[in-house]
């Protein structure tokens, strides 16, 4: 049976381009005039994160073969240590580039994956080469070893302590955001510290940031109405439940202040109840649509009601 050569070729090339790495290609910097591996230590990444770093290498022409002065015909990496599960390697060419400009032979290495473990053991990579070179007619390998330190950090602990309304991140961090987990993850304003106390009902759940690297915990479900029933003797009547302009607010007892916050937990409005008022109206004219929680202050009691704005 005669296969055509462009469909040959076609599924060739195809089997090679799904073979590379999903890497881009890096060119050696040839301003690097200094024998090593550069940089010695790469940004730190995180574990079971994406991971793509370049290492730049650049050694000498010549070296000193039985007492005498010989250029290095060809250098060759052979093999990168020490590279920590989840992680691999490719070169821009296997043979390395003399570049005249700075009498240095040079290449770039690029290391790329997901590694699977922070362990301090596999921090440093040892580049391996061999170097050729002709001496009177024969050809001697010469092989050589840099080093490199390329460190991964663990990621956070994540655990969350909850007592009554309160929610702890119970381990250090560089940084926290709580989030709200019923509307798609979203940062609460003003909530970057470990502690959080929820102003509503719902599930929340805190994003710590460890020295760049981020992990999220569960989700933690927080009823803020265990705060006061209600239905608490307090009498408190609102209406409407959907509101469109103003909101109507009656109570047997006097209301010191109210305060109102949207469904990010956001205060939005506040107003101080100075003297007894039968009936107390608050302008929702301007509030966009949603769901807002009202909390009712009397003395040390809080009551905390729910309206919809349309």
């Amino acid at each position: 049976m005669k296969i055509k050569k462009g469909i040959l070729l076609s599924a060739l090339l195809s089997m090679k381009l799904f073979s590379l790495p999903l890497f881009s290609q890096c060119t050696p910097n040839t301003t690097i005039n200094e024998e090593g591996i550069s940089p010695k230590v790469s940004t730190p990444g995180c574990v079971n994160s994406r991971y793509e770093r370049t290492l730049f290498f650049t050694y000498r022409k010549d070296t000193v073969l039985f007492g005498t002065t010989v250029i290095i015909d060809s250098i060759f990496i052979t093999s990168i240590d020490n590279l920590r599960q989840g992680l691999s390697y490719s070169l821009n060419m296997p043979k390395q580039v003399f570049s005249p400009g700075t009498n240095y032979y040079q290449n770039c290495i690029n290391v790329y994956g997901t590694p699977t473990n922070s362990l301090k053991a596999y921090d440093t990579v040892a580049v391996k080469m061999t170097s050729y070179i002709t001496y009177f007619g024969t050809v001697y390998p010469v092989q050589d070893v840099m080093y490199a330190v390329m460190p991964v950090n663990p990621l956070p602990n994540v655990a969350v302590l909850k007592t009554g309304n309160v929610l702890n991140a119970v381990m250090g961090a560089t940084s926290y955001n709580w989030l709200l987990c019923d509307f798609g993850y979203a940062k609460i304003p003003n909530s970057n510290v470990s502690v959080y106390t929820p102003t509503v009902s719902g599930n929340f759940a805190v994003e710590v940031n460890l020295n760049g690297c981020i992990d999220t915990s569960s989700c933690y479900n927080v009823n803020v109405t265990n705060i006061a029933d209600e239905k608490d003797q307090m009498g408190i009547n609102v209406y409407p439940s959907l509101v469109v302009n103003d909101l109507q607010i009656q109570s047997a007892e006097n209301i010191d202040r109210i305060e109102v916050y949207d469904q990010l937990g956001r205060e939005v409005g506040r107003m101080n109840i100075e003297n007894k008022l039968d009936i107390i109206t608050m302008p929702f004219s301007e509030k966009s649509s949603g769901t807002y929680t009202l909390k009712f202050y009397s003395g040390s009691r809080v009551i905390v009601k729910r309206i919809m704005k349309e």
